[in-house]
C-alpha cells in the first residue's frame, strides 16, 4: 500500500506505508518454497540444539558437578559455570546472527524470482561481524526497554525492523543499519510495531505446535519483513512492493 506525495516539478511519487497484505503474500511465497525453507531452518535448529547440549555437557564436565543440586556446589564451581553460560550465551547469539543474514538472502533471492538452496542459510559469513554487533546491540536495547514499563521495548523492535535487511542489502555498517532503520520508520511507529508483533506471534505459533511448527512458520517472518523493506529499498532494478512482478503464486496476485 503507497500515499502519494508531491514531488519535483509537481509530480506525484509514492510513499511507501505498512502494507499486511505482505503477510498474506509471505504465507504464499513460503508454501511455494517450503521444502527448502523447512529444511534450511531444520538445519540451523539442529546445529544450535548441538551447540546448547555441548554446553550442557561442558558445564557439567568442567564444573565436576555430578549432583542435579546446584546447593552442593562450590563457589568454584559456580564462578566457573557462570562463566561458561556467558560464553555460550555470546557463541549462540554469534551463530543465530550468522543465521539470520542467510535467512534474509534467502528471502531477498525468492523475491528476485532465483531458486533457492539449503546452502543458502550459510551464506552470511561474510556480514558475519555487522550481523553478530547489530544482533547484540538490537537485543540489549529492546531488553533495557522492556524493564521501563515494556512499551519501549516494543518500539524499538519495530523500529529497528529493518536493521539486518539493510546489513544485508545495502552492507551498512552496524550503525549505520539501525539508524536508517529508525528514521525510516518513525514516521510509521506504531504501524510498523503491529507488524512485528504480527509476525512474532506466527513465528511463536510454530513454537507452540510442539516447536517443530517453527520451521514452518519462521520462513514467514523473514519473508513479510524482506517484502515490507523492498517497498521502502527498492532494488537495482526498481522492485518496490506494488510494482513488483514477481513470481508469486496465483493465490497471492
Amino acid at each position: 500500500m503507497s500515499t502519494y506525495e508531491t514531488g519535483p516539478g509537481g509530480s506525484n511519487s509514492p510513499v511507501p506505508s505498512i502494507d499486511f497484505d505482505n503477510i498474506t503474500k509471505a504465507w504464499n511465497l513460503t508454501r511455494e518454497k517450503q521444502g527448502i525453507w523447512a529444511g534450511a531452518l531444520l538445519v540451523m535448529f539442529l546445529i544450535l540444539l548441538a551447540m546448547n547440549v555441548g554446553s550442557y555437557l561442558a558445564d557439567l564436565t568442567l564444573t565436576g558437578n555430578a549432583t542435579s543440586n546446584p546447593r552442593d556446589r562450590t563457589a568454584e564451581q559456580v564462578t566457573l559455570s557462570a562463566i561458561l553460560q556467558v560464553i555460550s550465551s555470546i557463541l549462540y547469539a554469534a551463530v543465530n546472527a550468522f543465521f539470520m543474514g542467510g535467512l534474509f538472502k534467502m528471502a531477498f533471492k525468492q523475491l528476485r524470482g532465483e531458486s533457492l538452496e539449503i546452502s543458502d542459510l550459510f551464506t552470511g559469513r561474510d556480514l558475519f561481524l555487522p550481523l553478530w554487533g547489530a544482533s547484540l546491540l538490537i537485543s540489549l536495547g529492546v531488553s533495557s526497554g522492556m524493564l521501563f514499563c515494556f512499551l519501549p521495548g516494543l518500539l524499538l523492535s519495530g523500529l529497528w525492523m529493518f536493521t539486518i535487511p539493510l546489513i544485508v542489502d545495502k552492507r551498512m555498517g552496524v550503525l549505520e543499519a539501525m539508524g536508517k532503520s529508525f528514521e525510516t520508520l518513525r514516521p510509521h511507529m506504531w504501524s510498523a510495531v503491529g507488524y512485528q508483533i504480527v509476525v512474532g506471534l506466527i513465528s511463536a505459533l510454530g513454537v507452540l505446535l510442539c516447536g517443530i511448527g517453527i520451521i514452518f512458520t519462521a520462513p514467514i517472518t523473514y519473508l513479510a519483513i524482506a517484502i515490507l523493506y523492498r517497498q521502502f529499498f527498492p532494488d537495482s532494478e526498481g522492485y518496490s512492493g506494488p510494482r513488483l512482478q514477481m513470481p508469486l503464486p496465483p493465490t497471492a496476485r
